[in-house]
């Protein structure tokens, strides 16, 4: 919503405009690499069957 506004805005220049939007996907992409081992083990398969954890086996 901020983005939209400032980019209608002349004032402000297209390097800037591209500087304000990698810093409002910074948080996202630190989060997805910090997680990423957690990703990829809920999205991987062994043999047909999801990886369990040890919260999954508390459920069976």
């Amino acid at each position: 919503m901020i983005l939209g506004t400032l980019r209608t805005d002349e004032s402000i220049t297209p390097n800037i405009f591209i500087a304000i939007t990698l810093l409002a996907m910074l948080p996202s992409i630190i989060v997805y690499l910090g997680l990423q081992k957690h990703f990829n083990r809920g999205i991987y398969v062994r043999r047909g069957q999801r990886i369990r954890s040890y919260r999954w086996d508390l459920l069976y």
